[in-house]
């Protein structure tokens, strides 16, 4: 082995293995404005030698006419467990991306007091999945089925916090559900010296009642 490649691989195994300090995130709209239930996608271009621990199981609860949370982000494979709190039945209607062959990854069920009060959905399609209820069409939610399992969703103020990320080059991408476009894509260059990172859509999403749920 030649010194250039013994000392590339050094530097990637570094590059692997550090990491870097707590790492904030703002989002903000086109106009400056804060945003909630917005993700940051971040891809790196060195993979790092060991992904971060991903949730094997996630939770979406109706409740007061409501899917809580509003917005959930997921990995491949992850299993969605739909839970009904409300004394009445619910419907669960998804609308998702097509599967790489082209099949549809729609899916829906009832649950309530009389019929059971959960069900499990396991997506291996990433994309956006629109969530309803053919019952109560006011209820609207959304899940997220990430390529990466480097992201986070922003909270009222707009604010995300990702802790332990490995250093190295990542394409960081903002992603929001009302969001027609894909939001253009931003390198950036992780260190322990990173602190904050500002990022903005480029438009600005309707206003939601009950935002912070």
């Amino acid at each position: 082995m030649n010194i250039a490649r013994l000392l590339l691989l050094i530097a990637l195994g570094a590059s692997a293995t550090a990491h870097a300090a707590n790492l904030e995130f703002t989002v903000t709209d086109k106009d400056g404005q804060p945003v909630p239930d917005a993700v940051v996608l971040l891809r790196y271009l060195i993979k790092p030698a060991t992904p971060p621990p991903v949730a094997a199981t996630t939770v979406i609860t109706q409740k007061n006419m409501k899917f809580e949370p509003f917005l959930s982000v997921v990995t491949p494979a992850t299993t969605l467990r739909f839970t009904n709190a409300d004394e009445f039945d619910h419907h669960i209607r998804a609308n998702g991306p097509a599967a790489a062959d082209g099949a549809s990854t729609d899916f829906e069920a009832r649950i309530g007091p009389q019929l059971g009060r959960i069900y499990d959905a396991r997506l291996t399609t990433t994309g956006r999945y629109t969530l309803g209820c053919h019952l109560h069409s006011r209820m609207i939610g959304y899940v997220l089925v990430s390529d990466t399992p480097w992201f986070g969703r922003s909270d009222a103020n707009g604010r995300i916090t990702l802790a332990g990320l490995p250093d190295g080059p990542v394409d960081l991408q903002l992603w929001h559900p009302e969001q027609f476009l894909d939001q253009p894509l931003q390198r950036v260059q992780l260190s322990a010296t990173t602190a904050e990172i500002n990022t903005r859509l480029n438009f600005v999403p309707r206003k939601r009642k009950n935002a912070g749920v």
